[in-house]
């Protein structure tokens, strides 16, 4: 039987969020992308992401990833409006980009990307977010999550809990990827 990579993703316009886990829930790679404030099209930003992800497969080594199984999570696009954080073209512009990029994962892997709801792959993973906490401390509590139970150190700035640009986004593409491997051990 061949083993699994469970490649998890988090995609905005701003940053994209890349785990890799093997089937033991080892994370293999993880790094979030971040893209400059320069005026890039979607199409320039999805290149990018094609090209980083090429080459943190080479980290892991082109074998393993050859022997494998590849399993990819996207987790989904926002849908609906947030008060003061979205409007009609943010979310169109959200979902064309991560409709390239799941393309583009397709066209790649030849596997079709899996799309997750924040919330499924929360409670999958027996997360409950304190409602209350800003949309900030939410980030912190998940980060703080896999700090905790993945064992992963995530840079940071001045010490502290103060974490770099980008630690949330990449603390959810791992938990794409482990709700993906949890889920299938339950089923």
């Amino acid at each position: 039987m061949k083993k699994k990579l469970i490649f998890g993703f988090d995609i905005s316009t701003t940053k994209i969020g890349i785990a890799i886990l093997n089937e033991k829930e080892e994370i293999l790679q993880s790094e979030s992308l971040i893209y400059p404030q320069e005026n890039l099209s979607l199409e320039e930003k999805a290149e990018r992401f094609f090209n980083r992800l090429m080459i943190m497969i080479k980290l892991i080594s082109d074998k393993l990833f050859v022997e494998s199984d590849i399993v990819l999570i996207v987790e989904e696009p926002a849908k609906s409006f947030m008060k003061g954080k979205s409007n009609p073209q943010t979310i169109a512009m959200l979902q064309r980009f991560n409709g390239m990029c799941c393309f583009g994962l397709y066209h790649s892997f030849k596997v079709i990307p899996k799309l997750v709801n924040p919330r499924t792959v929360r409670k999958t993973l027996g997360i409950k977010v304190p409602k209350e906490l800003t949309q900030k401390k939410k980030k912190m509590f998940i980060i703080d999550w896999v700090v905790e139970k993945m064992g992963m150190m995530f840079d940071k700035n001045g010490g502290g809990k103060n974490y770099v640009d980008g630690a949330d986004d990449e603390a959810e593409a791992v938990l794409c990827a482990l709700s993906e491997i949890r889920k299938n051990e339950k089923g």
